[in-house]
C-alpha cells in the first residue's frame, strides 16, 4: 500500500514526522489528520520521505486549510487503540530526593481541549533522565511518559521523584499503515 484515502470527517492516525528532539525521539512525530471537504484527499505514506511531506506540509492546528485538518500537539500514539496522547504530568513535592521520593504527589492539570482523561498514574522513586534518547512507544511507563512530556528530570545528586500522570486520548477512526 502506497497511501491511503482519506475521506470526510474521518481522523487517520499516523506517525508522520521524524522525531521533534534528539532526546525524545517520538516527541511531535505523531498525528491526526482529518479530512474535511466533500472530496477524498489522497495521503501518501509508503516512503519515510512521503510521511515527512505529509507532516511538514500539513497546517499545525486543528480545522485549518480547505480540505483538511490537523491535530496537534501530539507526543506519542498507540496505533493498535487508534489513540494520540498528549497527556500532562506533575513532579511531587521536593522535588528531587537523593535515595528515595518520600513527598507528595501533585495533581497534573486537565487534560487539554479535545483530548478525553484517561485515569491517573502516580509513580515514586522514579528518574525520568533515563529515559532520554529512548526509542519507541512506552505506553504505561510513567517514567517514560513524564520525560517525552517534559524532556527533562532530576540531577544525578537528586535522582529520585514522584510522578504523576494524567493519561490524555484522542482517538481516530483509522490508522496509517505505517507506524
Amino acid at each position: 500500500m502506497s497511501g491511503r484515502r482519506l475521506s470526510k470527517n474521518v481522523k487517520m492516525l499516523g506517525r508522520w514526522g521524524d522525531g521533534g528532539v534528539g532526546n525524545r525521539p517520538e516527541y511531535g512525530r505523531w498525528r491526526i489528520i482529518k479530512g474535511h471537504s466533500s472530496l477524498d484527499m489522497w495521503v501518501p505514506e509508503k516512503t519515510s520521505a512521503e510521511r515527512d511531506s505529509v507532516y511538514n506540509n500539513f497546517p499545525t492546528k486543528y480545522g485549518t486549510g480547505p480540505a483538511y485538518g490537523i491535530y496537534v500537539p501530539s507526543f506519542f500514539g498507540l496505533p493498535v487503540a487508534h489513540m494520540l496522547f498528549d497527556n500532562t504530568t506533575r513532579m511531587g513535592t521536593g522535588p528531587c530526593w537523593n535515595n528515595y521520593f518520600a513527598g507528595s504527589y501533585l495533581t497534573p492539570a486537565g487534560c487539554p481541549s479535545g483530548f478525553t482523561e484517561a485515569g491517573l498514574i502516580n509513580q515514586k522513586t522514579v528518574n525520568p533522565n533515563l529515559e532520554s534518547g529512548r526509542t519507541g512507544v512506552h505506553h504505561y511507563d510513567a517514567r517514560w511518559m513524564f520525560y517525552i512530556e517534559n524532556g527533562w528530570g532530576c540531577s544525578s545528586s537528586y535522582p529520585h521523584a514522584g510522578i504523576s500522570i494524567r493519561l490524555c486520548y484522542m482517538r481516530a477512526d483509522e490508522r496509517s499503515a505505517y507506524h
